[in-house]
């Protein structure tokens, strides 16, 4: 019988989810009150919660078979698709900073934006790498993750205030798995790390950030999409090698 969990799938069955929950929070979202409250025990918010539960178990199946490469241009082979993508991310985190330093003008919006252009920077460069296929140097993700460590710190002070979940959880979840996708880049980076956990926390984060295209910082989110699709990294199994017996007989 055929394994339908299967890395091959990856990334159009979690973009295909991705947009299915997206249909379910606009329907959940119709129904806001005039106070700006989403409707109670609304069925819409359930099957989002199911779904979101399924697609986390079904990527966790899908990258179990996922083994370590030794050679980082068969992790990322070289080409102008990877370089948009880099190039998309890098226009998304320098949009969330602009976003960012527009709602807080204090020190750490500025600190914020700050971060926000060098990240964009980094991801220019890592396109120009992508391009040619060469291993990056680590620091050109690792700005890019304490980037969206602050911005995370920077957004929890206003999902603080929010008296639904539905409100601002699918965003908290985009934000820490879009933190471990930029951390697991760096240590690849370095010639370590785990090709399944980076498949992982990156496809999680794909579909969190598609749930999130209908609240703020949508180009912030598109940006992140297109980063997360284009540029993923490689999901090609090994196959088991043959024996030469069985191959005779």
């Amino acid at each position: 019988m055929k394994n339908v969990f299967r890395p091959a799938i990856l990334p159009w069955f979690t973009l295909a989810c991705g947009g299915l929950g997206l249909g379910l929070r606009i329907w959940l979202f119709q129904g806001m009150d005039e106070k700006g409250l989403l409707p109670a025990g609304h069925v819409a918010s359930v099957f989002i919660f199911v779904l979101t539960a399924l697609v986390l178990l079904t990527l966790f199946l899908c990258v179990r078979p996922l083994r370590p490469m030794s050679k980082y241009s068969r992790l990322f082979p070289a080409g102008i698709r990877r370089a948009v993508g880099c190039a998309a991310g890098a226009a998304g985190v320098v949009c969330a900073g602009v976003y960012q330093y527009a709602g807080n003008v204090g020190l750490l919006g500025s600190l914020t934006l700050a971060l926000a252009i060098v990240s964009g920077v980094c991801l220019l460069v890592m396109a120009w790498l992508r391009l040619q296929g060469r291993r990056p140097s680590f620091w050109l993700h690792t700005v890019p993750t304490v980037f969206l460590m602050l911005y995370t710190v920077c957004r929890c002070r206003v999902w603080g205030s929010e008296p639904q979940l539905q409100m601002y959880f699918f965003q908290l979840l985009a934000s820490v798995f879009l933190m471990l996708t930029s951390y697991y880049l760096s240590v690849l980076d370095t010639q370590k790390g785990s090709r399944q956990w980076l498949v992982f926390f990156s496809q999680a984060a794909l579909f969190c950030c598609c749930l999130c295209l209908n609240g703020e910082h949508m180009l912030f989110y598109l940006g992140m999409i297109l980063w997360l699709t284009l540029d993923m990294c490689s999901v090609t199994v090994k196959s088991a090698p043959v024996n030469p017996q069985q191959q005779e007989t």
